[in-house]
């Protein structure tokens, strides 16, 4: 699992979705810049918050747990 405190705005995400989202495509990796992170808050879960890169999804936002990534991209 990918250690949020290292993850910083304008990276690139590569994750996938997770169940609960209904993929279709369970082994498909998205890609999303991150506009902002959020670690160690008292009232939310570790997470980034994403501009979707992928075509169809452009414009987008979306939130990135820990467990969803495969990738950090600088």
């Amino acid at each position: 699992m990918i250690d949020m405190h290292n993850v910083s705005v304008v990276d690139t995400l590569f994750y996938k979705l997770r169940p609960i989202d209904w993929p279709t495509d369970t082994n498909k990796v998205w890609r999303g810049r991150v506009k902002s992170v959020i670690v160690d808050s008292p009232r939310y879960l570790d997470s980034a918050i994403v501009d979707i890169l992928e075509d169809g999804y452009m414009g987008e936002t979306e939130i990135v747990y820990p467990s969803q990534i495969t990738s950090v991209a600088r």
